[in-house]
């Protein structure tokens, strides 16, 4: 499996007819822990089949191997998939290790037993390029939506100019600038907040994504076309909202609370260019598997 296959399963999202959040997803009731308002999003046609994996769960079970180009490149890194179910990973996520740390640049998924796929990347360290070992591990948590914005349509400048203002504004500071220190202080300051909304939205079956609103602003759409996938993958979503949502200015008046018909304004407006869109395509069926509208 060369890399030019993977940019297609990527990026083929431009060249496939476009799925429209209207006829792929209905909204449900809102649901609200302080100023983070998530909305479960069920699916109005039959899910994908499929046996998908997610980054996480792969490299935990030893099937995924992520290393350094020979030489090292910034922006590129080799992945290689040896087990014999497809996987799923979403822009955003952190990987250490290496000479610097990295997040994934756009949600992709990895076919069976690919090997050494160029897959795009950005640095989250801008203060190391050194490391014994070029291999590298997941650190099971996912950049907050801004950090992945700049992942998703911005440069490499922005994502260090990101991190260090994550590092700045949650005092995590550190000799390399990773972002890998402020993710660990998101995961445990979000934890409660995530507990709450993932007893809630157990409460609602065949949850296939969420649109996220913080201070009543619609910030975010995530959809799966397969609910058992977007089970796996809820808990770091819901954190990096989370973390977007505690890092927003206190306001002296409440907002006026967002409503399903605010999510399907924001979607409609995503697919015609009034924010950002990301697709991952899944490779046997065309479909996309996640679609992410991130407010710009």
């Amino acid at each position: 499996m060369n890399a030019h296959f993977l940019m297609l399963a990527a990026l083929t999202a431009a060249a496939a007819p476009p799925d429209r959040f209207a006829d792929e997803a209905q909204v449900g009731d809102p649901i609200s822990v302080e100023n983070l308002t998530v909305f479960p999003l069920r699916l109005r046609r039959a899910a994908l089949s499929t046996d998908a994996l997610t980054l996480d769960e792969a490299m935990k079970a030893g099937l995924v191997a992520v290393r350094e180009m020979r030489g090292g490149a910034v922006n590129t890194l080799l992945v290689s998939n040896h087990g014999e179910r497809p996987v799923y990973a979403m822009a955003g996520e952190l990987l250490i290790g290496g000479k610097q740390d990295r997040i994934i640049g756009q949600s992709l998924v990895l076919p069976p037993r690919a090997s050494d796929v160029a897959v795009a990347v950005f640095c989250v360290e801008h203060g190391r390029w050194s490391g014994a070992s070029p291999v590298f591990q997941s650190a099971e948590a996912l950049g907050h939506p801004e950090l992945r914005k700049k992942a998703l349509w911005g440069s490499q400048a922005e994502v260090w100019g990101e991190v260090a203002a994550a590092n700045a504004r949650l005092r995590t500071d550190n000799a390399s600038d990773t972002y890998r220190t402020a993710a660990r202080k998101v995961t445990h300051d979000t934890g409660p907040i995530v507990a709450r909304l993932v007893k809630a939205l157990d409460g609602v079956p065949d949850v296939a994504g969420i649109a996220a609103a913080v201070d009543g602003r619609i910030i975010g759409v995530e959809y799966f076309a397969s609910p058992k996938l977007f089970s796996h993958a809820r808990a770091k979503l819901l954190a990096s909202y989370a973390a977007q949502a505690l890092a927003a200015p206190s306001s002296p008046r409440p907002a006026a609370p967002a409503s399903s018909r605010d999510v399907a304004t924001f979607a409609a407006g995503a697919e015609h260019g009034a924010a950002l869109v990301g697709k991952a395509v899944d490779p046997a069926s065309g479909r996309a598997l996640q679609t992410s509208y991130l407010a710009k």
